[in-house]
Order: structure tokens, then C-alpha cells, then sequence
């Protein structure tokens, strides 16, 4: 195995969760250890060199491609490889959806004996120009603003005046950003954050400016922005948005978490409506409901939904959804997940279905222990990290439970990123 600094000519075999391409050493067929290296495409053959060495993987980087992978295209941003937002671009698109069913079903199988074949991955309806929420990282540079993401692995800021991935509304803010006023700033110093969202229905624009530095605090949650004639100031009342969930209208507004890729999310609502149709449960349990995204589709549905969510202020938006709708038949909670269901549990208020879309770290065990006492006859899964997903499901099918059906979507084309939807059922 070669060791930090060495020089060395690798094979691109697969993709790996994290975005680099899993290779082997082409010099020495019986080097055991795997070579994760960036930029690479399945089938590249390149001269890289060594930066990180473990027992048996190493971390490598090319320094020149010898033969091109067939899958290889020209990346749409200037500052690919440099800035950490997207890690596929070098991809073609066909491509990116093989590897990230590939990497989902791996992911999962290293946890579970046996599961089903993973279905191929649905393709965004646009694999540019289809994020309608962006989060830009800024600071203080005189009167104007460095303002851009953060370089990959690093707390850099990458300046950028437009991003390619960006919904169209929003994808030219950074430049026009740069000169924000002084007065504006969320923060006196260092680094802040402004995220810009817009919905799918008009092109209207909320921004959300709060610092990162250290945590806020209940004097300094941020400030609302909106953009008047040209220019930046302050908004109030913050400005609402909407986009459409399987024909439902759903608002919300900078700050509130939603899918960044509308369009995609639309194709995934959809997919949950069609399992509820298939056999409609008298109670729907919905963990991490958020502003409705699910739920309002899912109460037509039902008889009874019940959502849990641990933001009072993405409930509150909810709520306000739901009447909108003129749909009664759901009740909302703004209460922490696990305590939620204890008082469920106590309450002999089990569901038929369970519907849960988790953060990041995924369920939990006190979470997965709970609900599989409470037995649902169904479980849908909705997660945006097969790792923590896997970790889920074993102790799902541990407690009697068997997974179905794995279909993966592309929420966020260019990069590594993959969603699930996973079907579970008892016995």
C-alpha cells in the first residue's frame, strides 16, 4: 500500500457515499486497501497522489487523468473542484442516478442479511437550475461582501456571483448580494449566512440573514430581507412563499425547512400518496411533518393524521396550511418526537401507517424502539442518508419488521446526496 505523498496510478471502479470514486492500484494488483479519490469518474484511469493513509483505505487526489471514463462531462460552474456545494458535475446525469442507487443498496446491505432489489433511482426533472433554497456563506470586506459556499473540507469562502444549480430567481443573488448595506449585516463580525428561498408559483424572493459564528440567540435570530426596486432591506412581516406538493398548495417562507428541489419533491409526494391509496389507513402517524409537505396530501387520504413536530414555528406554519386546505381531520403537535409518542402509546392512539421523514442523524434507537412497540402494519421511511437509514432499518426488521421496497429519488443532482423512500411491513 502506498503511503502519504506517493505517486501512484489508479482505476475509477464506483462512486462512493461522500463523493469521491472508489479505485484500485493499477501498479500492484495485490495492494488490498481501496483508494477514495476526488473528481473522478467510474473507469478513470489517473495518476494521483497520496494525502491521507490508513490501515486499509488511503485518501488520494488526481493529478492527471491518463484515460478519460466514457461518463465523464464538462462541468456548467467555473469553480467546480473548488467549491464544496456539488461533487458530480464531472458526471453525466444517466450516470449519477446508476451510482446513487448503487451506493444506497450498498449502504443497506452492509446492515441487513437480505433486502429487495433497490429500484432505480428517479431522475430530477431538471439537473440544473433546481435548487429554490440556497444557504451563502458571507463576510464583511469594506463596503461590499465576500459571498459565496464554503471550498470543499474547509470554512473558505468560495466567491461566486451566480450558481448554475440555482432555480432561476435566486441563481444571480450572490452577485447583487456583494453590496448588501452595512446596516443589514446579521452579525458585526466574521462569518453569517444568508439563505434565499423562493416557491414554484411566482418568483418571489425571501432571504434570511443570521449568524453562524456562534449560536443565535433569542435577541438575534437574524433579520428578514427582501429585495424592493434593486435594492436590500429589511422585511416585515417576512414574505411568504408557496410551491405545490400532488396538487396541494403549501406555504412557508426563509427559514423554514423544505426541499430545495421542488420539482423532485412534487415526484416524491406523489409516490407516498400512491402507497397511502393503495390501502387507505384509518390513523396516519407522521413523524417530522415540518410545514406539511406530506401532510396535506396524506389527510385526504386518511381518516386521521396525526403529525409530530419538534419546531413550534414549522408547526404554527402547518397548521396554517391545513386550514388553508380545508382539511380538519388532522391534529398537529409541536413536541419532541420520542415524548410524543410516549404520550401516543399511553393513549392507545397506535396507527395503521407510520409516515416518517427524519433529519440527518435519522430515527434513533429510543425513536425505532418505541414505534415498534407501538406495531404500525406499515412503515414509510423518507431519509436523505443511507448510513443513518441502515442503522434504522436493522433495528426495524430486528423488532419483526421486513423492508419491501427501496426506491431512491435524485433530490439534489451533482452531487452525492441521494433520498430514499422505504417501504417496511411486519412479518
Amino acid at each position: 500500500m502506498k503511503d502519504k505523498g506517493d505517486i501512484v496510478r489508479l482505476k475509477a471502479q464506483v462512486m462512493a457515499f461522500g463523493g469521491s470514486a472508489k479505485a484500485r492500484n493499477l501498479e500492484d494488483p495485490g495492494d488490498p486497501a481501496s483508494y477514495f479519490v476526488t473528481l473522478c469518474a467510474p473507469g478513470d484511469v489517473v495518476q494521483a497522489r497520496v494525502l491521507e493513509r490508513k490501515d486499509r483505505y488511503a485518501r488520494a487526489e488526481a493529478l492527471s487523468i491518463l484515460e478519460p471514463s466514457p461518463h465523464r462531462t464538462t462541468p456548467r460552474c467555473n469553480v467546480f473542484g473548488k467549491c464544496g456545494g456539488c461533487h458530480w458535475q464531472h458526471l453525466d446525469y444517466a450516470e449519477q442516478l446508476v451510482q446513487k442507487a448503487d451506493v444506497l443498496g450498498f449502504t443497506i446491505s452492509r446492515a441487513l442479511d437480505e433486502i429487495p432489489a433497490v429500484e432505480p433511482a428517479l431522475a430530477s426533472p431538471d439537473p440544473y437550475g433546481y435548487r429554490h433554497r440556497a444557504t451563502f456563506k458571507a463576510r464583511r470586506k469594506g463596503s461590499t461582501l465576500e459571498i459565496g459556499f464554503f471550498a470543499q473540507r474547509s470554512r473558505r469562502i468560495v466567491e461566486i456571483d451566480a450558481c448554475p444549480i440555482l432555480a432561476p430567481a435566486i441563481r444571480e443573488l450572490p452577485g447583487m448580494l456583494r453590496d448588501l448595506p452595512r446596516d443589514l449585516d446579521p452579525a458585526p463580525e466574521g462569518i453569517f449566512e444568508i439563505e434565499a428561498a423562493c416557491g414554484d408559483t411566482d418568483d418571489a424572493v425571501a432571504l434570511l440573514a443570521r449568524p453562524v459564528e456562534d449560536k443565535p440567540t433569542k435577541k438575534n435570530q437574524g433579520r428578514f430581507l427582501e429585495l424592493d426596486g434593486g435594492r436590500f432591506r429589511q422585511a416585515e412581516p417576512e414574505r411568504d412563499l408557496y410551491y405545490t406538493a400532488s396538487g396541494e398548495t403549501i406555504g412557508f417562507s426563509a427559514g423554514d425547512f423544505t426541499q430545495a428541489n421542488l420539482a423532485a419533491n412534487d415526484l416524491l409526494v406523489r409516490e407516498v400518496v400512491a402507497r397511502l391509496t393503495e390501502n387507505r389507513p384509518a390513523r396516519l402517524l407522521e413523524l417530522y411533518c415540518g410545514v406539511g409537505n406530506f401532510t396535506v396530501a396524506a389527510s385526504r387520504l386518511c381518516g386521521e393524521v396525526i403529525g409530530v413536530e419538534v419546531n413550534p414555528r414549522s408547526v404554527a406554519r402547518a397548521r396554517r396550511n391545513l386550514e388553508e386546505a380545508d382539511i380538519r381531520n388532522a391534529r398537529l403537535y409541536a413536541a419532541q418526537v420520542h415524548e410524543a409518542l410516549e404520550i401516543l402509546r399511553s393513549k392507545d392512539a397506535a396507527p395503521d401507517v407510520l409516515l416518517c421523514d427524519p433529519p440527518r442523524s435519522g430515527l434513533g434507537k429510543t425513536t425505532v424502539h418505541v414505534v415498534s412497540e407501538m406495531r404500525p402494519r406499515r412503515i414509510l421511511v423518507v431519509s436523505c442518508h443511507p448510513r443513518s437509514l441502515s442503522a434504522d432499518l436493522k433495528g426495524l426488521t430486528d423488532a419483526g419488521y421486513r423492508v419491501c421496497r427501496i426506491t431512491p429519488f435524485d433530490l439534489f443532482p451533482q452531487t452525492f446526496h441521494v433520498e430514499a423512500l422505504v417501504e417496511l411491513a411486519m412479518g
